[in-house]
């Protein structure tokens, strides 16, 4: 997922708080407990990036909760446990996830969990080759989770994208192409007249052979018309498939009472 930087608004009304999201720490499999914590702060870093976001980390839990609590609310997947651990931190979501080494590969899975109801806000799944890349991949994370819960708390504008509409110029083409073929069928049929095809073929008078003639290159020109429009329909159709991708508008960061949006393409 990439930021598209061509494109900022800047809104000047009043600033709304930031959104409050908890990331308590993540669960490692086959990773030590001290790069599964640096994974987590790294995490909690990329996401404060966004000054739309205010995140409380694991070290600010256990001095709100104390270590003991934070362990046991973390270990305990209910609902109940996840709204304790929200509401005792006046939050609007919890950061969960976990990360596990599978061979040369590190797997990232992340939620995003809503204090108020318990649904899902976001999601993320990556996988990196390695310790260092799965760095990257968690910047990508941030800011894929980032994107989800802003929009869906209300705070960014819906993804909106062009690859919905492939298929309009795709199916204009295919029509383009029958229509093609139609009209250099009847070309066809007018020229043979005009040679005197046929079995037992009367000759052509001059107004007949005038009819053919200018019929044959009306239909040879609009099949070849028809041709080229089914061309440019299929690239119009490629353009929209590679390059439409959605795009959502949220606020990236703020200057005083003016808030900045971005346009950030999904994949």
């Amino acid at each position: 997922m990439r930021e598209m930087t061509w494109l900022t608004l800047a809104f000047l009304a009043a600033t709304p708080p930031p959104v409050k999201l908890a990331a308590p720490g993540l669960a490692g499999v086959e990773l030590s407990a001290e790069l599964t914590t640096f994974y987590g702060n790294h995490l909690a870093q990329q996401l404060a990036l966004n000054e739309s976001l205010a995140i409380i980390t694991a070290s600010d839990v256990a001095s709100l909760l104390g270590v003991e609590r934070q362990k046991q609310l973390l270990g305990c997947g209910d609902e109940s446990c996840v709204a304790e651990l929200a509401n005792a931190l006046g939050v609007d979501g919890l950061i969960t996830g976990s990360l596990g080494r599978f061979g040369d590969f590190i797997q990232v899975n992340l939620k995003v969990i809503a204090a108020a109801d318990g649904r899902t806000l976001a999601l993320y799944s990556g996988s990196a080759s390695g310790e260092s890349q799965a760095l990257d991949t968690i910047k990508d994370a941030a800011r894929a989770l980032s994107v989800q819960v802003l929009t869906r708390l209300g705070r960014g504008v819906a993804p909106v994208g062009a690859r919905r509409f492939f298929w309009i110029p795709l199916v204009a083409s295919a029509l383009g192409v029958g229509l093609g073929l139609g009209l250099f069928g009847i070309a066809s049929a007018d020229a043979a007249a005009l040679r005197g095809l046929g079995v037992n073929t009367p000759p052509l008078s001059t107004a007949d052979a005038h009819r053919h003639l200018t019929s044959g290159v009306a239909a040879r020109t609009g099949g070849i018309v028809a041709f080229a429009a089914a061309g440019v329909g299929l690239l119009v159709a490629g353009a929209l498939w590679l390059f439409g991708a959605p795009v959502a508008l949220v606020p990236t960061a703020q200057a005083g009472a003016v808030e900045l949006w971005s346009a950030v393409s999904l994949p």
